[in-house]
């Protein structure tokens, strides 16, 4: 008797699954767009997820390398007294420092050959480390060049002149070439020797 009742239920089960099969076909029928908009998130979401897994090694290499050839430091240290050149050396020679380099950055306002003026950040340009990636032109060769960043000025600026503005605090920043400014370094980057 047990395994008539059992069979029964099987069948049951068989039969049950039918119809939901095909009440499943009968609302995707009625709302066609709807299952195709989800299908399509979905498709899009899982080969958006194999194309970051299969692709994962070869941006990480692609950013080491960048990294690399322009010597992006492992760490900077900052003072606003400034460090000398003695500390700069002290760093370099320090066990594991593979490369320390100081440099001078300092916030000045400018005025541009057209009037405008604005607020801009300058660097010193390092030789080893966090170097440039020159876009168009040429490094500076005398004092009184620069280098512009291409995300605010454009190739056709080049050559054009940037005034030092006079409502800048430092007189120092006034009608003097920025290599003047400071004569101490604001920044020591240093890079760390790989040990593999």
């Amino acid at each position: 008797m047990t395994g008539r009742r059992e069979a029964r239920g099987s069948c049951m089960g068989n039969k049950g699954m039918r119809e939901m099969g095909k009440t499943t076909f009968r609302e995707i029928r009625s709302s066609l767009g709807r299952f195709m908009a989800i299908f399509a998130i979905i498709a899009l979401g899982v080969g958006f997820f194999a194309g970051l897994k299969v692709t994962k090694d070869a941006m990480l290499a692609t950013v080491r390398k960048y990294l690399n050839r322009y010597g992006f430091y492992d760490f900077r240290i900052v003072s606003t007294l400034g460090f000398d050149q003695e500390n700069v050396e002290a760093f370099s020679g320090m066990k594991d420092v593979a490369a320390a380099e100081g440099s001078v950055s300092f916030d000045i306002l400018y005025r541009l050959e057209d009037g405008s003026q604005g607020a801009v950040k300058t660097y010193s340009i390092t030789e080893e480390l966090n170097t440039l990636k020159l876009v168009s032109g040429r490094m500076p060769q005398e004092a009184g060049e620069c280098v512009a960043d291409s995300g605010m000025f454009e190739q056709s600026d080049i050559g054009s002149t940037i005034y030092l503005s006079e409502d800048n605090a430092q007189e120092d920043y006034y009608g003097k070439s920025i290599e003047c400014c400071c004569p101490y370094c604001t920044r020591i980057f240093f890079t760390i020797r790989s040990t593999d």
